[in-house]
């Protein structure tokens, strides 16, 4: 009696090898990618806002638009400052989008994260008219 292992054991573990592969490779791959980003190399607090650059890029189809990099700056500065809506649009200047009822505004960022497979903006909610919240929000 002999055992050799013949061509369809050595198709079956090579298909084997792909599925663990496809199954545990690739969702890690998108956490390591998006960990890196997250916690070292955050492209959102890379730069200081800069009120002409930030205007300057306001219909910038880029990838990495320049706004990104000011993103936790400008974040950083509305929670302090807690502005009106009206002087956020005279700071920022145009909304890229307003909300039906006009209590949220949008401005595009680029495609910061991860593999810049999702958009991101800053969302400005507003209550009153005065500031009650920025995120950065993947899109």
């Amino acid at each position: 009696m002999s055992t050799s292992t013949g061509l369809g054991t050595k198709i079956g573990i090579g298909a084997v090898a792909l599925v663990l592969i496809a199954l545990i490779g690739l969702p890690m791959r998108a956490f390591v990618v998006d960990f890196y980003d997250t916690f070292w190399n955050n492209p959102f607090n890379d730069e200081e806002f800069d009120q002409a650059i930030w205007l300057a890029h306001a219909d910038d189809p880029n990838l990495d638009n320049s706004r990104g990099r000011m993103a936790y700056a400008v974040r950083d500065m509305l929670a302090e400052q807690r502005p009106s809506q009206s002087a956020v649009i005279e700071m920022l200047g145009a909304p890229d989008t307003v909300s039906q009822d006009s209590t949220s505004i949008s401005y595009w960022l680029g495609f910061w994260h991860g593999a810049r497979s999702k958009m991101v903006t800053m969302d400005i909610a507003f209550e009153d008219s005065v500031l009650s919240s920025v995120a950065m929000v993947r899109r």
